[in-house]
């Protein structure tokens, strides 16, 4: 179902999220400087719409569980912070965090780092990436038919892994729909074949994932990117047209996380 934060000193007050931004100043720049700090300006839209279809999804129950509030006058919120060169893209430190920004590589206009934009929220908001909750190696995790995993292949992954569970929860069954799901990267690798897993997907479908992607084809999709493919990660023009979507797993994961006030009221 999910991977989430275990010390509820680190989940948000009343699952409020602050945050402010850290914008360029377009007025002292010049030339192709100027252009891609009013590119990163246009950010500010897309991550505002991806927070707005996070509430969307996880307060569709009637139950107020998350809120983004752009505000630095809580004692602590989140700086997103749009003028760094960094490559890639990061949300710092999971959960309740002031310290450390969350950051997004726009070095030029083919940059694609947008995509990652709801990921990096789930993280803000306390998800770990659903493959980290994979104990031990490759070998040790056979594929029963009903058990697809990503996992590791190096022999240093699973100590580092550790050392995260002491922080976080798995809840639930191992969710391959979680956004918060890696792509096939280096070090990690699946414990099944590409057919076995499409078997599996075919027959344990998402609903939410499924109402945007109705005719999800991994090994098709594989072979046209000539790569290892995400289950659910969006492309940079699905988050900008607003077409991905959280697993269940995902949204029940920060229900669970953030019960809300009426829920919280009740006990």
């Amino acid at each position: 179902m999910g991977h989430r934060l275990k010390d509820d000193g680190k989940k948000w007050p009343g699952g409020k999220i602050y945050y402010d931004y850290k914008l360029p100043d377009t007025s002292t720049a010049a030339g192709g400087q100027q252009q891609l700090d009013l590119d990163r300006l246009k950010l500010v839209d897309t991550i505002e719409e991806c927070m707005e279809r996070w509430m969307r999804f996880v307060n569709a129950d009637g139950i107020t569980h998350i809120q983004f509030i752009w505000s630095k006058d809580a004692p602590v919120y989140k700086v997103i912070d749009l003028t760094k060169d960094n490559e890639g893209s990061g949300s710092g430190q999971n959960g309740y965090d002031g310290t450390s920004p969350f950051y997004i590589q726009w070095k030029r206009q083919a940059d694609d780092h947008i995509k990652s934009i709801p990921h990096e929220l789930g993280h803000i908001m306390g998800l770990l990436h659903e493959n980290d909750r994979v104990e031990g190696m490759l070998d040790d995790n056979p594929f029963t038919g009903k058990n697809p995993l990503m996992c590791p292949t190096l022999s240093y992954i699973p100590e580092m892994l550790q050392k995260k569970r002491d922080r976080y929860q798995a809840v639930g069954d191992y969710d391959i729909w979680s956004i918060m799901h890696y792509p096939e990267v280096t070090g990690y690798k699946w414990n099944c074949g590409d057919d076995q897993l499409q078997a599996y997907m075919d027959a344990n479908p998402d609903p939410l994932f499924k109402a945007v992607q109705p005719a999800f084809n991994y090994a098709r999709w594989k072979k046209k990117m000539g790569r290892p493919c995400p289950l659910n990660y969006p492309t940079r023009q699905e988050v900008e047209a607003g077409l991905w979507t959280p697993s269940l797993g995902d949204v029940t994961t920060l229900r669970l996380l953030y019960p809300g006030p009426v829920a919280q009221n009740a006990q």
